[in-house]
């Protein structure tokens, strides 16, 4: 991998859904503009992305007030043309059931599906014991998560994988290791 560069991606828990340009070091800081084809590619990460349908504030996912705003955070994305979304953890909530991935993630950020590389955050995670979202049944696998992404999610149970854009090397870390086979090197 000479001349390649790394990145290393954790899923991290933001309050609310975050929008961060990266790429080349000359673009300003939430701007949209598309690195040339000879620079580095623009890519937005986002977390805490989508809420349950179920919960009050999700409205058809236009989400009241500064709750629940997925299809707002996603049209920003949409009209960004980045060159990739990482997706860094609670894609959805409450606990990442498949179908609320399909009712309210798909919709919204799941336009951007062909271009997202996730990692599953502690929602993704959650137990059936959990009553409060949509299809939360499944011991702590993520299946939703993975079901809903499939290969671009890496292998189930695991859930890290690395691969490239333009000159970089990204490598996602599921940092979830009391559900996974664990983080111990």
């Amino acid at each position: 991998m000479s001349g390649r560069r790394r990145l290393v991606l954790l899923a991290l828990v933001v309050s609310g859904s975050l929008l961060v340009a990266a790429g080349s070091p000359s673009l300003s800081r939430g701007s949209t503009a598309r690195a040339d084809a000879a620079g580095d590619p623009v890519i937005a990460a986002v977390g805490d992305m989508a809420c349950d349908p179920s919960d009050v504030n999700y409205n058809g996912g236009l989400g009241v007030g500064k709750k629940c705003r997925q299809r707002a955070t996603s049209d920003l994305a949409a009209a960004g043309g980045y060159a990739a979304v990482l997706a860094l953890g609670d894609e959805q909530y409450e606990c990442g059931g498949y179908q609320a991935f399909l009712q309210a993630y798909d919709p919204t950020w799941g336009r951007l599906r062909g271009i997202t590389r996730p990692t599953p955050g502690n929602h993704e995670y959650l137990r059936s014991n959990n009553s409060d979202g949509t299809d939360c049944g499944g011991l702590a696998t993520a299946r939703g998560y993975f079901d809903y992404f499939g290969s671009a999610a890496g292998t189930m149970g695991m859930g890290y994988y690395s691969f490239d854009i333009g000159s970089w090397h990204l490598i996602a870390l599921n940092a979830n290791c009391r559900f996974t086979t664990g983080c111990k090197v």
